[in-house]
């Protein structure tokens, strides 16, 4: 049963309340930026503003949590207070007068649980506030509880309740910041590893160049940066710096550039490029919105990117883009408007374009001919896919399947038709997948040029033990 149509962006959390309501956070169509709380009957319906986030702003009311009664909301607003800089709040909303009052900040998630608003600071410390849902008022001030939550480097706290008393939590991880702790290794297509000769560190995102000797890597350390490493002298090479986040490098088909997405300019991440030496000043390439790039097309005059760009008059809509490198910097749409497709990637010899989308209900793996993208469809993966990568000479799509192992399926072309095989499990050990700083996919590992070899990101034995474990409360309380 579909419930509404989300048409202004994808939902940012949603919650179902006892008055048979669901109040979720979504961009309004037509505008690009500013991420109201909406509501919409449980039955379906048109969904309406539930608060208001000034048009020309980058503030979001997101991941709602319904209070028992319905009659109070707990969200998440995030303030950017200028650019690359923001605050993340926990906040009520009184439906009945309208009124929105901070309840804690520096919050990473919250829910309420026997007569408590719990809520998880950045470091995954539980509190626990003793509020009155009927008059919505605290009962006493907020205490550090015993249990300490997994904050993973992208998304929420992992930590859910329910009203009658029931506690879900995945523990902290054995010390602050594992994520450093991920290292570099090749695999081979029978699973064995060859660790890189590099410090563990918060890897993220690796590209190799066209010609597979240096590595760009999107590490989420302190400074959030693009590298260059050398694979035959091990010299890392930092490309960016500064407070600002930077992620998702790719290069151009000549290896001189890289392109990456960065919020050095406004809170939404968008397209920069600079030579891959880091000569010369880093330049902007695309306009308002929200772009991640996915690949540069082989005669290198373009970039696909996927996001929520403005086009036109029209206003913001998600899509893959097509931003031209050189000459007049057009933006044109590739595919879309539609939500959920990400991770653009061409092949080699520019005829085809394979990308993630979840248009069935769930994230699968597609390839359409490009750049005509309406002259054919093809389904690759068959039980969720994500993250996509052709091999050089694009005779094999790799990506992940639904339980994050690298899947692989052969390609054969006639004429203007494509010949999928059928997809099959290449790797039986699951490696770090690849997220952007808010937990949308990005691809977290790269293709060896004769495809035989995978540059993966593997993270620490003892984090990846530890996450395994659920724990449930029944009839919790706080003491």
């Amino acid at each position: 049963m579909e419930i509404a149509r989300i048409t202004g962006g994808g939902a940012f959390g949603a919650s179902w309340g006892d008055d048979g309501s669901i109040v979720f956070g979504s961009r309004i169509p037509g505008r690009e930026t500013g991420i109201p709380l909406m509501l919409v009957p449980a039955s379906g319906g048109e969904p309406i503003a539930l608060t208001t986030v000034d048009p020309g702003s980058e503030n979001a009311d997101t991941f709602p949590v319904w209070l028992p009664q319905s009659r109070g909301v707990l969200f998440r607003m995030y303030i950017a207070i200028r650019p690359a800089s923001s605050e993340t709040r926990l906040m009520l909303l009184d439906r009945a007068t309208g009124e929105r009052r901070e309840i804690a900040a520096a919050v990473s998630g919250a829910d309420f649980v026997a007569g408590r608003i719990v809520y998880a600071d950045p470091q995954g410390q539980l509190y626990g506030l003793p509020f009155d849902p009927s008059t919505l008022t605290a009962l006493g001030p907020a205490t550090a509880l015993a249990e300490r939550v997994h904050v993973p480097p992208v998304g929420q706290a992992m930590f859910s309740a329910a009203f009658s008393g029931a506690l879900a939590f995945l523990p902290a991880l054995d010390g602050p910041g594992a994520e450093r702790g991920r290292s570099l290794v090749w695999v081979d297509r029978q699973g064995r590893e060859e660790p890189l000769a590099a410090p563990p560190r918060a890897y993220a995102v690796p590209r190799l160049s066209p010609d597979g000797t240096p590595v760009a890597l999107d590490i989420r350390d302190e400074d959030s940066d693009i590298w260059i490493r050398s694979l035959d002298r091990g010299v890392m090479t930092r490309l960016t710096s500064g407070p600002t986040l930077d992620m998702a490098p790719v290069w151009t088909p000549d290896g001189r550039r890289i392109i990456w997405t960065s919020t050095r300019d406004a809170a939404n991440p968008t397209l920069y490029w600079q030579a891959a030496d880091g000569t010369g000043a880093a330049e902007r390439l695309n306009g308002p919105g929200i772009a991640f790039p996915g690949s540069v097309t082989p005669d290198g005059k373009a970039v696909l990117s996927w996001g929520a760009a403005a086009v036109n008059s029209s206003g913001a809509a998600a899509g893959i883009f097509r931003t031209a490198l050189f000459g007049e910097r057009s933006l044109d749409r590739v595919l879309g408007p539609m939500q959920g497709v990400l991770t653009p990637e061409v092949s080699s010899d520019g005829r085809w374009l394979a990308y993630e989308s979840n248009e069935s209900g769930q994230p699968e793996i597609y390839v359409r001919p490009y750049p005509n993208v309406d002259d054919g469809r093809w389904q690759i993966s068959t039980e969720r896919g994500s993250r996509p990568a052709w091999s050089r000479n694009g005779r094999e799509l790799f990506f992940l399947d639904g339980t994050d192992r690298l899947s692989v399926a052969s390609i054969a072309v006639s004429g203007n038709t494509l010949a999928p095989g059928a997809p099959r499990r290449l790797l039986e050990s699951a490696y770090y997948p690849g997220f952007s700083s808010r937990g949308v996919n990005l691809r977290g590992y790269d293709v060896s040029l004769d495809g035989q070899r995978f540059l993966m990101i593997k993270g620490p034995a003892d984090a990846a033990a530890s996450q395994t474990v659920l724990t449930v409360v029944s009839n919790w309380r706080a003491h």
